[in-house]
């Protein structure tokens, strides 16, 4: 016969619910999303306790584009007993920064420095320098330049890429290649494509194409190979400046053949002839675009003479 059954104990209630996430899996999930519903139902989830996560919730407001509640959320550090360090800090101006909010975020910074609250590290200078260049500040990014290096701290590649952008962005063109040129120098720092690149959009905003060409030239010869945006840049001074229309049209085939996409952002200011052939250089080889050179400096009269300086 078989064997009485025995009666199945109920299971404790505690193990009846679904266990909460951790809170490192909560952080991990933070890091990993965009959707502001999810941002703060995770956040509420959360409760942050430490400089940690605050940063790391402030962070993805941030990522979320909403500034206002990474500011709010950062104020709220101080009420519930957790000082703000540099990484906070940077974590809120960024996120003003890239909301569009230049202004509060130098407020931010200058007002969490004032209070001696915590010691500025290279990470917190440089989302300040962000925010200067978005809004041409450039002025106070150069004196941030100089207030990091009274402090013992070595500006790096996006400190000066940031300060070259705000200085571009104020038509102050000459500060802008000196950055390139002699400060990036004297710091040891060696320029990237994205110091070059902001260096040529300085040149592009006052329709220096010269210029322009020469830091594209000079940069090729440091080993840094231009990109898109360089182009675009390049290609945009020219149009700005007056260039004779081949030189757009030399700079359009090369990006062609470095493999890089040529966009309408690239050619949007171009005259309409020159955009003609650029949409026959990116759709034909190397053959189409002699022969369509050919055709435009023939309709230009120019057949036969050498293209002009640079």
């Amino acid at each position: 016969p078989l064997p009485a059954s025995q009666p199945v104990a109920p299971l404790p209630a505690s193990q009846l619910v679904a266990p909460l996430p951790s809170r490192s899996a909560l952080c991990g999930a933070l890091k990993q999303t965009r959707n502001r519903q999810s941002i703060a139902r995770l956040i509420a989830e959360l409760e942050p306790q430490s400089q940690k996560e605050y940063t790391m919730c402030i962070a993805a407001w941030g990522r979320a584009g909403d500034w206002r509640r990474a500011v709010g959320l950062f104020d709220t550090m101080s009420d519930a007993g957790v000082e703000p360090n540099p990484f906070s800090v940077s974590a809120v101006v960024s996120a003003c920064e890239k909301g569009g909010q230049p202004a509060r975020a130098l407020e931010i910074f200058e007002q969490a420095r004032a209070g001696d609250r915590f010691e500025s590290n290279v990470v917190v200078f440089n989302a300040a320098l962000a925010a200067c260049s978005r809004g041409g500040e450039w002025r106070r990014a150069l004196d941030l330049l100089a207030e990091m290096q009274r402090q013992g701290l070595s500006p790096n590649c996006n400190s000066f890429n940031s300060a070259i952008s705000a200085c571009g962005r104020a038509g102050e063109l000459d500060t802008a290649l000196e950055l390139l040129s002699t400060g990036m120098r004297a710091a040891g720092v060696e320029p990237d494509v994205v110091s070059w690149s902001a260096a040529i959009a300085a040149c592009q905003r006052r329709g220096e194409w010269r210029r322009a060409l020469e830091l594209l030239d000079g940069m090729r010869r440091q080993g840094v190979a231009p990109n898109e945006r360089t182009f675009g840049a390049a290609i945009s001074a020219c149009a700005k400046g007056g260039a004779p229309p081949e030189r757009a049209l030399e700079l359009l085939a090369e990006m062609r053949s470095s493999g890089l996409r040529v966009t309408q952002a690239a050619t949007r200011d171009q005259p309409r002839s020159t955009q003609r052939s650029t949409r026959v250089i990116t759709t034909r080889g190397a053959g189409g675009r002699q022969r369509r050179h050919q055709r435009v400096r023939r309709r230009g009269g120019l057949e036969g003479r050498p293209l002009p300086p640079r």
